[in-house]
């Protein structure tokens, strides 16, 4: 009774405590207590120093928000305490070849255009394009402006002129512009200098792009993942020189390389320019952390030791899964993409190295195109606006004429008082011609009328001018085919560069430049280049070996490194593409086992080799002036001349007379030498002494024209030479000749050797006797001159022969 008695005390206690309480709710019908609504706030109340929640929108991304963080205002003093997300940028990627540590992106003119590639998450995204730019002094910044385009409509304008630290801006962009995958970016600048108008004040205009910090910033991403979330994330480690995580638990990734090396070539193309890296990690570690004050035996107490801070983790990774280890199939696809716990999207890989996967290689296809298709409708190339990509479409069948807009050059037309724009054209691999023949450029063209009279038009062709046109006198005018003639010597097989650069005065050029600015000139597309087609030659170089080296064809024992990690394969296949049969092969070497280098026919020490890849760089520095220099100035100054009113005996002039010209007899009798008969080995030494740089690429052994050998120097990355390898072959700058040194500029430096022949790859019949025959004579003229007198002298002996037989005698 007594417990009884007490149990129904607390129950009419509780039964009236919660009759009391405002904000609790009885038992309705049906037996449900309904749970009271937490964010509910008594107004009546009085204010207390408790922070009130209050319900309210998630706030925008700022402009200068490098970190994105979501809170709801509060109506107390005390500020409220959240947690900090960090959004997602996806980052600008250039097609220009960029390398990792690469991230600014300099926009030089009046008028310059750039375009890029953006990846998005699946989904509607929301947020705002940053843009991270920066400025020159010379910019005026009230008439100096920048448009930003995605997929072709304009998004916003915005003024030029910040300085370093500034705050990046950023643009709202209608969710219905961005597209899941691809996005074009397009930037145009309008640049006006403060001071001065013409083409040595649009030098000093710039702008500087950053393109790490520079994206679309992502409020939210969805739940479930996909292929563009992956790509999306690919992109943000290649803009950050960040490596792509391969992780391989089972050991697996040597039986799928083939696999493997589809993924990252896929993934190579759609990153334009920048270079892919990858990292492998065994499997998913897990380390416990010691107590406090704790240290294992005979381990060092390394707390005050400073360690290097560790690459932060990618966001992206590949997982390979081994399929045939699972005991039962648990229905996954083998294809599939996912995020993970610490927020990486994951391409997972379920494979066999046992049996074939050509069905996950199709899937990876399939939807790797998907991403970039509606980008192939409506860009079919990786940079109009620049003339710089290297493809299939820049390729050129020689013997009729090709219009430049098939070749990616649409109509031009400009405002600039400087103007350059750059083409590419791609011939044969086994196009040669060495004699005078006329390659021709019909140009059409137009300028704007009353233009100064210093206005002119340069036409370049691999950086050499072969025509300057003055835009006076016939402006307003379309010139239809105007014939602008060269020589066909000038091209060379693959790459080359058609260019096109005007300089017009400003009219005053110490004003800034009129408000009112106009077009000045116009370069149509449907301008033609003819190039005359050649029998099939070529001279063995490194180009040709450099064009067909692919992954997978390398030799590292006598470089002194490992044997690549798939890791390593992997980011090769970015920088010179998939394995394929017919490939070159590279013999990788370091300076030490430089005596293993095949010389061929060469006799110069390889010690010359060493010495470039061990010396110290050579800086050049500029001259002192005359008013800098301390102490005597020596007689041999160029900067002193002889004294007023002194003037030299006449012995001394009559030697400096017959010295200066024995001297030029001299330098030309030896020109004409080296000319008729070279020496290699003198001219490859004296060549090799002016030059300091971190590798050497060779081509020496004439009989196997595809084997090429890399000498790396000390503390050399192979990897970054095979980047550099790979962009040098999409331009004329490349490596070519018989050796190329890679500087510590990341320049390529050759040296050619005027004694290799050319060869000649169809058989020769007498429509192609005339064109072959006048590339070995230009090729080495003595050889022809003196094949002729023997020639001559063969058929003068037979005249002779023959007259002296018929004569009769008296």
């Amino acid at each position: 009774m007594i417990l009884r008695s007490h149990t129904i005390i607390f129950a009419a206690l509780a039964a009236c405590t919660l009759a009391a309480a405002p904000g609790i709710a009885p038992a309705e019908e049906g037996g449900m207590i309904r749970i009271p609504d937490l964010t509910a706030v008594d107004e009546t109340a009085p204010a207390t120093g408790n922070i009130d929640v209050v319900a309210g929108e998630m706030d925008l991304p700022s402009a200068a928000a490098a970190r994105m963080q979501f809170h709801r205002p509060a109506t107390g003093p005390v500020p409220v305490a959240v947690e900090a997300r960090e959004p997602i940028l996806s980052p600008l990627l250039s097609p220009m070849p960029i390398l990792p540590g690469q991230t600014r992106l300099r926009l030089q003119g009046e008028f310059p255009e750039a375009e890029f590639t953006l990846f998005l998450p699946q989904g509607t995204p929301r947020g705002q394009l940053v843009l991270d730019h920066e400025s020159g002094v010379d910019v005026l910044p009230d008439r100096s402006s920048m448009e930003v385009f995605v997929n072709d409509v304009s998004v916003g304008t915005f003024p030029l002129g910040k300085s370093s630290g500034d705050a990046p801006d950023s643009l709202a962009v209608p969710s219905n512009v961005w597209l899941p995958g691809a996005n074009r970016v397009r930037i145009a600048l309008s640049q006006v200098h403060r001071i001065y108008c013409g083409p040595e004040a649009a030098f000093d205009l710039w702008t500087d792009l950053d393109l790490a910090t520079s994206g679309a910033l992502i409020d939210e991403r969805p739940t479930i993942s996909g292929p563009a979330d992956f790509v999306a994330a690919v992109a943000r480690d290649a803009a950050a020189g960040r490596a792509i995580e391969l992780r391989d638990p089972g050991g697996i990734a040597e039986g799928v390389a083939a696999t493997l090396d589809i993924a990252a070539y896929r993934l190579s193309r759609m990153m334009g320019g920048h270079t892919l890296r990858y990292a492998e990690s065994g499997g998913w570690p897990v380390v416990a952390a010691p107590a406090e004050g704790d240290t294992p035996d005979g381990a060092e107490d390394t707390t005050d030791a400073v360690e290097p801070a560790p690459e932060a983790p990618s966001h992206a990774r590949i997982t390979l899964i081994h399929r045939g280890a699972l005991a039962i199939d648990d229905g996954r696809p083998d294809m599939e993409f996912r995020r993970a716990g610490d927020g990486a999207e994951v391409l997972v890989l379920r494979l066999d190295p046992q049996s074939s996967n050509q069905h996950v290689d199709a899937a990876l296809g399939v939807a790797f195109d998907e991403l970039m298709a509606h980008v192939r409708e409506d860009a079919p190339g990786l940079s109009p606006t620049s003339g710089l990509a290297v493809g299939a479409g820049t390729l050129m069948r020689p013997g009729g004429p090709v219009r430049l807009s098939d070749l990616g050059m649409q109509t031009i037309r400009t405002s600039s008082h400087y103007f350059h724009r750059s083409q590419v054209f791609t011939l044969p691999r086994d196009w040669l011609i060495l004699t005078a023949q006329k390659a021709v450029l019909h140009l059409d063209y137009a300028y704007a009328r009353k233009l100064p009279n210093e206005a002119k038009l340069l036409i370049k062709v691999n950086g050499e001018t072969v025509r300057l046109l003055p835009l006076v006198d016939e402006g307003g005018v379309l010139i239809e085919q105007f014939p602008v003639k060269f020589g066909a010597n000038l091209l060379r097989e693959g790459p080359n560069l058609l260019q096109f650069e005007a300089l017009i005065p400003g009219a005053p050029s110490d004003f800034a430049c009129p408000e009112n600015a106009f077009p000045k000139l116009e370069i149509r597309g449907s301008t033609t280049l003819t190039v005359p087609a050649s029998p099939r030659m070529r001279v063995p170089d490194l180009r040709g070996a450099t064009a067909a080296l692919r992954a997978g064809n390398f030799d590292l024992s006598s470089s002194g490194a490992e044997d690549l990690s798939m890791a390593d394969r992997l980011s090769l296949v970015t920088a010179l593409g998939m394995p394929s049969e017919g490939a070159a092969h590279l013999t990788v070497l370091s300076a030490d086992a430089l005596p293993r280098l095949p010389m061929g026919d060469y006799t110069f020490s390889p010690l010359a080799l060493r010495d470039v890849l061990t010396k110290s760089p050579i800086v050049e520095l500029p001259l002192p002036a005359y008013d800098a220099r301390i102490g005597e100035v020596p007689d041999d100054s160029p900067f002193i001349g002889p004294a007023t009113g002194s003037e030299p005996p006449r012995t001394a002039r009559l030697a400096g007379l017959f010295g200066q010209a024995v001297g030029t007899v001299a330098a030309n009798i030896a020109a004409v030498q080296a000319r008729l008969l070279p020496d290699a080995d003198a001219d490859a030494d004296a060549w090799l002494d002016a030059q300091r740089g971190q590798a050497i690429l060779l081509q020496l052994d004439v009989t196997r024209p595809d084997r090429l050998w890399l000498v790396l120097g000390p503390r050399t990355d192979f990897a970054h030479v095979a980047a550099r390898l790979a962009a040098g072959r999409r331009s004329i700058a490349g490596p070519n000749g018989q050796m190329a040194v890679l500087g510590h500029d990341d320049t390529w430096r050759s040296w050619a050797d005027s004694r290799r022949m050319p060869e000649l790859r169809e058989r020769l019949t007498l429509a192609n006797f005339r064109q072959v025959a006048g590339n070995y004579a230009s090729w080495r003229p003595l050889y022809f001159t003196a094949a002729l007198f023997g020639v001559a002298l063969v058929f003068a002996a037979l005249a002779l022969r023959l007259v002296v037989l018929t004569r009769r005698p008296d």
